[in-house]
């Protein structure tokens, strides 16, 4: 009889599988979901790296827009572009009337100026 019990193993002496299962199933869990999160961030970055490059590639090709146009502003800008449109009739301007003339002194050192009255009628 002392054999039989022998051949019984006590529950402190066994093998803790539950235990290491447990451990195993939380580091699966754990893992997966840290693989899971870094995928998202990785699609997230990617997408906004993907729309960073075509809003510069629109800035640079609105830049370059710009630059091209610049030299028609300062034409259709130009003094003498204004006078022919206006001498056309294109840009209807009135002339200012002397009674809407002041002259004005900032202070006593300095000399009257011109200024134009900016009230509307």
């Amino acid at each position: 009889m002392p054999r039989n019990n022998r051949l019984r193993s006590s529950p402190e002496n066994s093998f803790p599988l539950k235990a290491i299962v447990q451990i195993v199933v939380a580091a699966i869990v754990a893992g997966g979901a840290g693989l899971t999160f870094v995928q998202y961030r990785n699609r997230s970055i990617t997408s906004s790296g993907r729309e960073i490059r075509r809003l510069e590639k629109e800035l640079a090709d609105l830049n370059n827009e710009l630059e091209t146009l610049r030299p028609r502003i300062s034409q259709l800008a130009s003094r003498t572009a204004l006078q022919a449109r206006l001498n056309d009739g294109f840009i209807k301007m009135v002339p200012i009337k002397q009674d809407r003339i002041v002259q004005m002194s900032l202070a006593r050192e300095t000399p009257m100026r011109t200024v134009a009255n900016v009230s509307t009628q």
